[in-house]
């Protein structure tokens, strides 16, 4: 603020209406007194000026520290995006490492399944060549003197766990029971059991060509009819070295065999509501077998290990 003048201050005094009669000294006084106010005021503007000024630097000071502030804050997110994205990495990497070990197990239960003894091409004490052959798909048998194809049993969860029992029929006498529902639909669905889609039960000739015991001569009145039955064509022991009672060379590379009884697709000419069934456990064909009942089961086609 800029200083007044003395003159400025008298012609100030003169139009304020003061009065004279004191004389100059009066005036003088009364001067003095307007420029210590003066001084008084310029002192304060000063000082509120400096005021403005440190609280300006204090703000621009503040808007540094928040300008600091806010790149810290952008550099924690940077940080934390690197590392979600090293995270979501490293879940994809242990994702991917999951589908090699599954694909790898896959590989091994493959390996472990195609284990064959078909180097063994000699049957024990006959002198005779092995009937029976593993096909390299780890998943079936061939039986070259038949024709036939056979599924070969696991241990493993699923439709071919040798531990599974299923029926013949729901109602009765058709062929509607879970051996064909779930069983044979299973195996029979696209692209279908080892690339096949013709899988069924085998007939009761069709199990008497792997059983051992005195089942094998057993004629069976079958329908359909099945001329084979009690012929034994492949000339099974009639008796049973014990259970499972089934063609030694068989059980060697098809997988294990429950010492009980399986399914035949044969049905019981007389009695519509039995079928046949053939009793690893003894040796012997059945025709007394309730088509509700719970039994055993393993699927044939015809075929080889290549078709």
């Amino acid at each position: 603020m800029r200083a007044l003048s003395t003159a400025v201050l008298v012609m100030a005094l003169g139009a304020g209406g003061i009065g004279c009669s004191d004389g100059n000294s009066g005036v003088s006084s009364q001067l003095a007194a307007f420029e210590a106010s003066i001084a008084a005021a310029q002192t304060a503007a000063d000082n509120a000026q400096a005021a403005a000024d440190s609280a300006s630097a204090a703000a621009a000071s503040a808007q540094g520290t928040a300008d600091s502030a806010s790149a810290a804050a952008a550099n924690a997110q940077g940080t934390a995006d690197s590392a979600s994205a090293a995270a979501s990495n490293a879940q994809n990497a242990a994702n991917n490492a999951q589908a090699t070990a599954t694909s790898a197990q896959n590989a091994a239960n493959t390996a472990q399944d195609s284990a064959t003894v078909n180097a063994e091409t000699i049957r024990a004490g006959t002198g005779k060549p092995r009937r029976f052959l593993a096909c390299t798909d780890g998943l079936t048998v061939e039986d070259p003197e038949t024709g036939l194809l056979w599924e070969r049993k696991t241990t493993r969860v699923g439709v071919h766990d040798v531990s599974n029992l299923y029926t013949w029929s729901s109602t009765g006498t058709a062929a509607d029971g879970t051996a064909y529902t779930v069983f044979l639909a299973d195996l029979n669905t696209s692209p279908g059991f080892a690339g096949h889609t013709d899988w069924r039960l085998p007939s009761i000739s069709e199990l008497q060509s792997i059983l051992t015991g005195p089942g094998v001569e057993t004629v069976a009145n079958a329908e359909p009819a099945d001329p084979a039955a009690g012929q034994n064509v492949t000339g099974q022991a009639t008796t049973c070295a014990g259970p499972p009672c089934i063609d030694p060379d068989f059980a060697a590379i098809g997988g294990p065999t429950a010492s009980s009884g399986y399914w035949s697709a044969s049905t019981n000419v007389t009695a519509p509501s039995n079928a046949w069934s053939a009793a690893f456990n003894d040796g012997f064909v059945n025709v007394n077998s309730g088509k509700t009942f719970d039994f055993f089961v393993r699927a044939v086609r015809a075929g080889s290990c290549s078709s």
